[in-house]
């Protein structure tokens, strides 16, 4: 019988950097292909490392629960009619139901009828019972809680080892990042204030 506890210390053996308290932004990870950063990449993958880790250690004594990769929300008061929408919200059955991973239904509803009104529509539909006229229905619409998860889910999908990723200068740079560490290789295109 395995223990747990033998077992995350197996884990922290093997990964001693998993044992470490940090702070800042998530930790920017290596390519699939093991191959390096091209040297642009690599400079944003340092400042962000600099940016969420060095400089944040740096304070960590002298300013307590500073973070320099997000806010604290519960540092701030919350909006009256919040609380007033909350405490209604536990008075139903609301809010005993586990949601969805991929999110309402009926809002989904409202978002399919919405992308169908800008002209999508599905020629080669697949085998579900609740298909609408145009070959879609609510399963082709998922909620996600950021657009970096939504970023991360395309490049995996679309990404292959070797293809060449252009990606417009300034940025934000995690994208940039991600695409490489898909197996890609990301072109930077410098833009201007002129270039519009």
């Amino acid at each position: 019988m395995l223990k747990k506890s033998e077992a995350i210390d197996r884990l922290l053996r093997e990964n001693p950097a998993l044992g470490e308290r940090r702070f800042g932004l998530p930790d920017i990870g290596k390519r699939i292909d093991g191959d390096f950063f091209n040297p642009t990449v690599q400079e944003i993958a340092d400042a962000i490392d600099f940016y969420g880790y060095e400089v944040r250690d740096e304070f960590i004594t002298v300013k307590k629960d500073i973070d320099l990769g997000g806010g604290n929300p519960t540092n701030f008061k919350p909006f009256p009619l919040s609380i007033k929408r909350m405490k209604e919200s536990l008075d139903t059955s609301l809010m005993f139901k586990y949601p969805y991973t991929e999110g309402d239904d009926n809002i989904r509803a409202i978002l399919l009828d919405y992308i169908e009104s800008l002209g999508f529509r599905n020629d080669v539909p697949y085998s579900y019972d609740d298909i609408d006229s145009h070959g879609l229905c609510v399963h082709n619409i998922t909620f996600l809680p950021s657009t970096s998860i939504a970023f991360n889910m395309i490049i995996n999908i679309i990404a292959k080892p070797g293809d060449v990723i252009l990606i417009p200068g300034p940025n934000y740079g995690l994208f940039t990042i991600r695409a490489e560490r898909a197996g890609a290789e990301v072109e930077i295109l410098p833009l201007e204030e002129e270039d519009g």
